[in-house]
C-alpha cells in the first residue's frame, strides 16, 4: 500500500508544493528513528582527526533555529561563531508561545529592546484553559499568552548573527564528530544535505549541539510527537488560549491532547500531541504522518468550522523526568541546546519559554569556560539555569503517558487523575498556578499542593504507585528530597 493510500487525510492536506512538506516529515522522521543508532555514524565521537580542517571557529552550533540566540551572544562577546543546518538556518516548522514576562530575558540580554520584542508579538489572549474530557475548566492569566511570529523572530535572529560575523553553513550536516590530538578541540564532518560527496571539515573549540530530538546526542527519555498548524475557518475566542485540552479517553495506547492558540487575523494555531517514551515509537509506523491523519480526521471533535491549513508545524518534542542521566555535556567539547537538552519541564513542555529565560546566563557560562579553556564534560555539564521545581515534574509527565501500566481497566484514569490535579491547582490560587506552568513552584508550594491533590482524590497514590516502576519511585522520591533540600536549605 502507498503512502498516500495509508495516510489519505495527511496527504491531502499536506501534499501540496511537490510534496515537499511530506518529503520533510518522512526525513524528520527517518532522523528521528535513527538517532544514536549503528546507522547513525555521529552517535559518537568518532575518533582522532589530525588532517588539516577547512576553517577554524571557537564555536560550531549545529542546528539554526532558537540556537541562534546562543550565535548572536557568543559572537557578542568576542568568539568566532559557524552555524551548519541541513536546511537553511533560521528557518522552522513550529509557532510559539509565551507570556510576555518571560520576554523580557530578550530584553534584559541586550539583543532586543522593547519595543523590538513586542514587534514579534503577533497576539496577545487574555485567559488560558486547561480542561480534560468529562472534567472541568481550570483557568489561568499569564501562562502562553504571547503568539510569537516565528518566521519574524528568526529571520531577525539570522540577520543579527551575520551582522555580527557569524558564519552560516546552509544545507550541511553534521555527519561525524572527532577529536584532536591532545585534545585541543574537536574536527567535526560536514556533508551537502542534498547527498553531494563533498566533505567539509570543520575545527572547533566547543560543538553546540542545537539539532532537538533529531540528536544522537539527544539526553531525552519521554517524547511528544506533535502535529498541527495554522489554521483559518476554525470557530474560536481570540481572547482564550486553550493550553491543554482533551476530547477523548485513551485510544490504542495514547491520550491525545490539543492545544489552540489564537494568532491575529482571525487564525488559530493547534496542535495534536501524546506523551510516550522514545523506544515504544519505532513499533509505530509513521508517527507524525499517523498522527496528521488523526488530526484532520478528529478535528471537527475539536473545533468547528470550515478549517483550511496555512502552515504545517509538526516535529518530536523531548523531555527528560529527571530519572535518568540529565548530563548537558555528552562528551568533552560538547553541550546540549534547547530540545536536544530537553531542559524545560517534561510535563508543560513550554521549551521556548525555557530557551528564552535562560540563554542568557547559560551563554556567559559557557564564554566563561571558552576563555579558561576548561571545556571537558564534567565542566560543561555544570553550566545550567533549572529551577528546582523540575526535579518532581517527570514522575508527574510518566502519568500521561497512555500505554504504561495500570490503564488496561479505566483508559479514562489519565483524564480523571489530572482534573483532580488541576482542580487542585487552581484552587491554590493563580500566582501558584502560573508558577507551576512556568516550572518556578517551590517546594513550599509543591508539597501543600500534592496534599491537596491526595484529600480530593484519596486513590492518587494508588494509581501513581501502579504506574511507576519500583526503580522509578525510589529515583522519583529521591528527585523530592533533592527538591526539599536545595530549596529550604541551600
Amino acid at each position: 500500500m502507498s503512502l498516500e493510500a495509508e495516510f489519505p487525510q495527511a496527504y491531502k492536506a499536506l501534499g501540496s508544493d511537490d510534496h515537499l512538506q511530506i518529503e520533510h516529515i518522512l526525513d524528520l522522521e527517518r532522523a528521528f528513528l535513527t538517532r544514536g543508532s549503528s546507522s547513525s555514524s555521529s552517535s559518537m565521537v568518532a575518533g582522532i582527526d589530525s588532517g588539516p580542517s577547512d576553517a577554524d571557529f571557537d564555536v560550531l552550533i549545529a542546528g539554526g533555529g532558537l540556537s541562534l540566540l546562543y550565535s548572536i551572544k557568543l559572537a557578542q562577546l568576542g568568539f568566532s561563531v559557524a552555524v551548519a543546518d541541513k536546511g537553511l538556518a533560521g528557518r522552522g516548522h513550529r509557532e510559539w508561545n509565551i507570556s510576555r514576562e518571560e520576554l523580557k530575558s530578550l530584553e534584559a540580554s541586550s539583543i532586543f529592546d522593547c519595543s523590538e520584542v513586542d514587534a514579534f508579538i503577533d497576539h496577545r489572549y487574555e485567559k488560558g484553559l486547561v480542561r480534560w474530557h468529562g472534567g472541568r475548566s481550570h483557568w489561568v492569566k499569564g501562562v502562553l499568552d504571547c503568539a510569537v511570529d516565528a518566521d519574524a523572530f528568526l529571520a531577525v535572529l539570522r540577520k543579527r548573527a551575520e551582522d555580527l560575523g557569524v558564519t552560516f553553513l546552509d544545507r550541511h550536516r553534521c555527519e561525524k564528530v572527532f577529536s584532536l590530538p591532545a585534545n585541543k578541540g574537536l574536527s567535526v564532518s560536514l556533508r551537502q544535505a542534498d547527498g553531494r560527496a563533498e566533505e567539509t571539515r570543520i575545527r572547533c573549540r566547543l560543538l553546540l549541539d542545537g539539532r532537538g530530538a533529531s540528536s544522537p546526542f539527544g539526553n531525552f527519555d519521554i517524547v511528544c510527537p506533535t502535529v498541527g498548524g495554522v489554521m483559518k475557518g476554525l470557530e474560536h475566542d481570540s481572547t482564550v488560549g486553550e493550553i491543554l485540552v482533551s476530547t477523548e479517553d485513551v485510544v490504542d495506547g495514547r491520550q491525545h491532547i490539543w492545544e489552540g492558540f489564537p494568532l491575529s487575523g482571525d487564525r488559530l494555531t493547534t496542535y495534536l500531541f501524546y506523551y510516550c517514551q522514545p523506544d515504544t515509537l519505532a513499533a509505530t509506523r509513521h508517527p507524525l504522518l499517523a498522527l496528521y491523519n488523526r488530526f484532520f480526521r478528529e478535528l471537527g471533535n475539536y473545533k468547528q468550522g470550515e478549517a483550511s491549513l496555512v502552515r504545517a508545524t509538526y516535529g518530536f518534542i523531548p523531555g527528560n523526568t529527571r530519572l535518568c542521566s540529565s548530563d548537558l555535556s555528552p562528551a568533552d567539547r560538547i553541550y546540549l541546546l534547547g530540545d536536544a537538552a530537553a531542559r524545560h519541564s517534561p510535563l508543560t513542555f513550554c521549551g521556548f519559554g525555557n530557551l528564552i529565560r535562560s540563554f542568557s546566563t547559560i551563554g556567559d557560562g559557557l564564554a566563561d569556560l571558552l576563555r579558561e579553556d576548561r571545556l571537558d564534560r564534567a565542566f560543561l555539564s555544570r553550566v545550567n539555569c533549572e529551577q528546582e521545581g523540575l526535579r518532581v515534574m517527570g514522575g508527574l509527565a510518566l502519568m500521561m503517558i497512555g500505554d504504561r501500566p495500570g490503564l488496561d481497566e479505566d483508559p479514562h484514569l489519565i483524564n480523571a487523575l489530572l482534573d483532580d490535579a488541576f482542580a487542585a491547582l487552581s484552587a491554590r490560587g493563580e500566582d501558584i498556578y502560573r508558577d507551576f506552568m512556568q516550572d518556578r513552584i517551590r517546594f513550599q508550594q509543591f508539597l501543600p499542593y500534592m496534599l491537596a491533590v491526595a484529600r480530593s482524590r484519596p486513590t492518587v497514590w494508588q494509581e501513581v504507585y501502579r504506574r511507576m516502576s519500583a526503580s522509578e519511585l525510589f529515583d522519583y522520591g529521591k528527585q523530592i528530597i533533592g527538591f526539599m533540600g536545595k530549596d529550604l536549605f541551600i
